[in-house]
């Protein structure tokens, strides 16, 4: 997967957004990116998905000799925000953060960090995630 960096204030560490020219698919189903919106778009739908569990699904795909559209994970997660994109992915990552002892005291507030925690603990991080805006 390629990234696309948004040059939006607020969003300027993560390489977190799908390229333009990427196909996202869930569950075997193509979804549909606006390509017009961007982090500062408000009252937007958006789509996360997971890129540990994805390389999980194409690797568990490939000993199964079955196409990856036949593996289902629950790697993708949709949610909807009023405010700015880029608000909501930050909301997404203080929760992603240790506090002063090294403990995740906040990932249960998110379900990005949630996924992770459960899933997959050595790859506790944001960047994990590919993000894309499905609609406003």
């Amino acid at each position: 997967m390629t990234s696309f960096w948004c040059n939006c204030k607020g969003m300027w560490d993560i390489p977190l957004l799908f390229g333009v020219d990427e196909e996202v698919f869930v569950n075997g189903f193509k979804v549909r990116l606006d390509k017009k919106l961007n982090c500062k778009s408000k009252n937007i739908i958006y789509l996360a998905q997971c890129s540990v569990c994805q390389a999980l699904k194409l690797d568990m795909a490939g000993v199964l000799g079955a196409s990856i559209d036949s593996v289902l994970f629950e790697d993708t997660y949709v949610g909807q925000t009023l405010s700015e994109g880029h608000v909501r992915i930050n909301g997404h990552r203080k929760c992603f953060k240790a506090d002063k002892n090294g403990e995740f005291l906040d990932y249960k507030k998110s379900a990005l960090s949630w996924h992770c925690h459960v899933e997959h603990p050595d790859d506790f991080d944001l960047k994990s995630f590919k993000c894309g805006f499905i609609r406003n």
